[in-house]
């Protein structure tokens, strides 16, 4: 790429940077780059010379993951477990646990080549004790950073879509989980945001929304 069109994308990241929390903006630089990495903390650029996307990916998660952490250290374990079924319905740690039930299906099926998402923990103390939940978290950042997948490598997925008949597998790829698994964050984030506003604790604005949302709200403020 050009010199000028490289400090243009930089410039434009940097814009971004300002509206957005520290993690947000590393996990849209993760996602959108295929390349590389541009970091301002350090005032670097980072070259991936294998499979870029996928380690971007990877990151993204992790990083993801670890704004989830930032929110928790500002609950505690009642807030952490209420549930309201009138206003917000299932409590915070309901939800981190079925996040984390997914990413833990989509690693173990690393060595196997099938992703089971209907074979879950469904751990109980989890989702009620803060300091289980984000040790647990930060357990599921490091094996995801520690992980060694080809983008492109076929996986077979089974999820049950229905309470009839008997569940199919889909062909993907552990690439294409990746961004699944982004999105199913996301969703749950944005109904974990919900939950933390009802009990008085106000994430970041950007928490719980899409990467895409994001970018696009940033180009159009200018």
């Amino acid at each position: 790429m050009h010199a000028d069109g490289l400090g243009h994308r930089f410039s434009r990241v940097r814009v971004l940077h300002k509206c957005l929390d520290p993690l947000l903006y590393r996990i849209i630089s993760l996602i959108f780059s295929k390349n590389w990495v541009y970091s301002e903390y350090v005032g670097t650029r980072t070259t991936h010379l294998e499979n870029p996307f996928l380690m971007n990916l990877l990151r993204a998660n992790s990083e993801l993951l670890r704004q989830g952490i930032q929110l928790l250290s500002r609950h505690d374990d009642r807030s952490f477990s209420a549930s309201d079924p009138a206003s917000f319905g299932s409590g915070i740690g309901t939800h981190f646990r079925h996040v984390l039930d997914h990413y833990r299906s989509f690693l173990d099926g690393l060595r196997g080549g099938v992703i089971n998402y209907d074979k879950r923990e469904r751990n109980c103390v989890e989702e009620k004790d803060l300091k289980v939940a984000i040790a647990n978290i930060q357990d599921v950042c490091e094996r995801l950073e520690a992980s060694k997948v080809e983008y492109s490598s076929p996986v077979k997925v089974s999820v049950r879509a229905s309470v009839e008949g008997e569940v199919e597998g889909a062909d993907s790829s552990f690439g294409r989980e990746l961004q699944f698994l982004v999105s199913h964050t996301v969703h749950h984030y944005a109904l974990i945001a919900i939950a933390s506003r009802m009990q008085g604790i106000f994430p970041n604005e950007s928490f719980g929304v899409a990467p895409s949302t994001l970018k696009y709200l940033d180009s159009v403020r200018g």
